[in-house]
């Protein structure tokens, strides 16, 4: 289920990682990271097979999404229901940090004048 949101090969690792660990199959750290390490990579090979046009298309959107992005604009479009969407990602940048002797605050512009964070 996670392949429609996305998942990376460390998001893949760790989602394994975690119930490979709830099930106590591994002695230690070492060999549980190596088995999640493993069964990761042909999980995320299986659903690259089992879903070939989707992740295609996947794909497509991403290199849309980088061009539109690379102009400074966010990526939005309208649903074929006549819905508008955004993606809002923007850089967020510190503008002040105020120390005091209880705790350290930062004070951070607002988020509509940052720029569109080309990565996300």
């Amino acid at each position: 289920m996670t392949s429609v949101y996305g998942v990376t090969f460390i998001g893949a690792r760790k989602q394994i990682q975690r119930q490979l660990k709830d099930k106590r199959l591994y002695e230690t750290n070492g060999e549980l990271y190596r088995a999640a390490q493993y069964l990761a990579r042909i999980t995320i090979k299986c659903i690259g097979d089992l879903f070939r046009d989707a992740n295609n298309i996947k794909e497509w959107f991403s290199k849309c999404a980088k061009v539109v992005a690379s102009t400074g604009e966010p990526v939005k479009w309208i649903t074929p229901l006549g819905l508008p969407c955004v993606q809002p990602y923007k850089s967020q940048s510190q503008k002040n940090i105020i120390t005091t002797v209880i705790q350290s605050l930062s004070v951070a512009q607002s988020m509509d004048d940052q720029p569109v964070n080309k990565q996300k």
